[in-house]
Parts: structure tokens; C-alpha cells; sequence
């Protein structure tokens, strides 16, 4: 389970540019492309028809086709397959390379062995039609698809204001939570590095910062993130020159005493006594009403 991360953000630029990317913020994404349950029953059912063994931990979650099946669903690896052989190498590919996940395992070699007894069964059992009726996209799945670009793993965001410049140019401010850390929700090194191999599917819609700034090179945006379970910040500047991005500490400390602050290094008062407050910030946060809450700079 993810830590929730809070994040700030400014665009500034034109205006049609500034709502444009304010919506990769919006759209919600969901890649699972298959009927999890559906197809979870039809293949225990396939399971059991061949004979495989259930039992060995290593087998079974290397065997497991449901995740091998979304990644063929996914990369359209069946879109011109017809032989049996040429889909057996292809699912034996995947399953094998699970498998070597568990090499630091102390019964891998006989998990390997009891593998290769089990994929003889798999082999022979294997029905490449009766498989390919597994691999259909619903209609309902589809419906639910994005239908733009995307950052990701964004799960709540709201509009906190909208200004038009004297210089001309559009602003727009938002604020919201995603999974993580903002850097991992917005720039190429997080989730969109993750899903990257997808990219020439039609469905998907993944972007990142970079790809924005390569399209709207004159855009400006500032991120501040504020990550609690932690305590780390992110600041995220994008304009004309590119994307810095700087991490630092963020922490909020809990005082019973001015005495109890003091053996810390810190002064606090009588009225900040149980309440937390901030004893580290990053130097892009201000500190404000005796460090129980901060400021920041939009300026670039």
C-alpha cells in the first residue's frame, strides 16, 4: 500500500497549453484489460483438465497465467500468432523468467525440476483457440480506458485558482494527493519508465514532464510535495531551461514540553507545547506561525 503524497502545482504559460496539461492531472487510469475473474475460473478449470500441481509456491506463481496473459493482452503478442508452437514460446518465455525471480530460494532447484515436469503437461494440455477466447477486451473494460494523456496514480486534485497575468500569460493552481511521491507520479523515472514498454499500444495514454516540456517547451510549472509517512519534500521547477527537481527532509515533531524541545537544540513556546511542529523544512518552504505551517514561493 502506497504512501499518500500531497502536492501543490502552478502552471503559467497560454492558456489553451496551461488547461491542456491541467487535465493530465484529472484523468484517471485503469490498464487492467482482462476479466480478472472470468478468466481466473476458466483457467483453474484448464488447470484441472491437465493435471497440474498445485502445491510447490515457486511452480505455481511462476505458472500463474493471469498476469502473463495481461502482458500478452497488453504488447498484442497473439495479434498474428496461429501455431500453437509459436504461443507456447512465447507464455514458456514468461514463465521462465519468473521462475529465475527465484533463484535465491532454497528449493529452486527442485521447484526448477518440478517446473519442467509440469510444463510438459502444460504443453501437451495447451489449447491455443480455447486460450485466445480468454483474451478479449470487453467492451465495459474499453469504456473504461483513458482517453487522454495522463500522469499517474493521481487520486484526488481539485482547482484552488485561476489567474490571467499582466505579462499575458494563463496560471493555474492546483493541489491534490497521488501514490509515493510526486516525482514518481510525474517525471520519466517513475511509473511512466514502469509502463514505457506499452507505449505503441493505442490505448495507452502515459505521459510525463518530459514529454511535456518537449511539446510545450515555453510552459512554466512549480511542484512542492509534502510526503508525512516519510518525511521528505519534493520541489519540481519546469520552464524554458528544463525540469530541476530537488528532494529534501520535512519534519514534523510532536513537543510535551518547552524543557523536552530544548534537550533537541530547539526553542519553542509555551503555546506551541503539543502541537507539532516543523523542526526541519527544505529551504523552498517558509516557516510560518511558529513553524506549525509553511509558505512557498510561485515566483520563477
Amino acid at each position: 500500500m502506497a504512501n499518500d503524497c500531497s502536492f501543490d502545482v502552478r502552471l503559467v504559460g497560454k492558456e489553451e497549453e496551461v488547461r491542456e496539461v491541467a487535465q493530465y492531472f484529472f484523468e484517471y487510469y485503469s490498464y487492467e484489460l482482462l476479466d480478472w475473474q472470468k478468466f481466473n475460473e476458466s483457467i483453474q478449470e484448464f488447470y484441472k483438465e491437465i493435471g497440474l500441481v498445485q502445491t510447490n509456491k515457486i511452480v505455481n506463481v511462476s505458472m500463474s497465467m493471469y498476469s502473463i496473459a495481461s502482458e500478452i493482452v497488453k504488447l498484442d503478442l497473439f495479434k498474428d500468432i496461429t501455431r500453437k508452437a509459436d504461443a507456447l514460446k512465447i507464455i514458456k518465455k514468461f514463465m521462465t523468467n519468473r521462475l529465475k525471480e527465484y533463484k535465491h530460494e532454497d528449493d529452486y532447484r527442485e521447484s526448477k525440476k518440478l517446473f519442467s515436469q509440469e510444463w510438459k503437461k502444460f504443453e501437451k494440455g495447451f489449447k491455443l483457440k480455447e486460450f485466445k477466447k480468454l483474451l478479449v477486451i470487453t467492451d465495459e473494460v474499453k469504456e473504461n480506458l483513458p482517453k487522454a494523456p495522463h500522469f499517474w496514480r493521481i487520486f484526488d486534485v481539485d482547482v484552488a485558482d485561476t489567474d490571467y497575468n499582466k505579462d499575458g500569460t494563463f496560471s493555474m493552481t492546483l493541489f491534490g494527493s497521488c501514490a509515493w511521491s510526486a516525482s514518481s507520479a510525474l517525471l520519466y523515472e517513475g511509473y511512466y519508465e514502469d509502463w514505457k514498454s506499452y507505449e505503441g499500444q493505442d490505448w495507452f495514454k502515459g505521459t510525463c514532464l518530459e514529454n511535456v516540456h518537449e511539446k510545450f517547451p515555453s510552459l512554466k510549472m512549480k511542484i512542492f510535495s509534502e510526503e508525512c509517512g516519510c518525511s521528505f519534500s519534493e520541489h519540481i521547477k519546469m520552464d524554458e531551461n528544463g525540469i530541476i527537481e530537488d528532494v529534501g527532509n520535512l519534519v514534523a515533531t510532536y513537543y510535551e514540553s518547552v524543557e523536552e524541545a530544548k534537550e533537541d537544540g530547539f526553542e519553542i513556546t509555551e503555546e506551541q507545547v503539543g502541537d507539532y511542529i516543523y523542526t526541519e523544512l527544505p529551504d523552498w518552504f517558509y516557516p510560518t506561525d511558529f513553524n506549525r505551517s509553511y509558505e512557498f514561493d510561485w515566483s520563477f
